[in-house]
């Protein structure tokens, strides 16, 4: 069963942004970022190279995938988090270092990359 939820700030909110979370990301083993990708571009037709996002990664836990996280895309300062039920003790050493909390949320979606 998957969990989907947030982690946001608690307090002040000092120390939560965007680049502690992605120093987060490149420090823990849980951690894999997605490779880089080639596609089409729509407009000229060629192939072109997509890096992956510094802010998104995939969370393994015994070698083994089981879930995503990344960065909001919104103005607002939150980790989006989908996993598996194995992986909550994880979230909430994430939450507890970038000095945030974790709130469990239901937003429907697939669980797709």
């Amino acid at each position: 069963m998957q969990i989907e939820g947030t982690i946001r700030p608690t307090g002040d909110g000092i120390g939560f942004s965007r680049e502690a979370w992605c120093q987060l990301v490149s420090c823990r083993p849980e951690f894999r970022r997605y490779p880089t990708r080639q596609c089409r571009n729509p407009f000229t037709g060629d192939i072109i190279t997509v890096p992956p996002r510094q802010d998104v990664a995939e969370v393994l836990l015994e070698g083994q995938p089981v879930g995503r996280v990344s960065w909001s895309m919104s103005e607002e300062p939150l980790v989006c988090v989908i996993v598996e039920q194995s992986a909550m003790p994880l979230v909430l050493e994430w939450a507890e270092e970038l000095a945030g909390e974790f709130h469990k949320e239901s937003w429907g979606i697939a669980s797709e990359r």
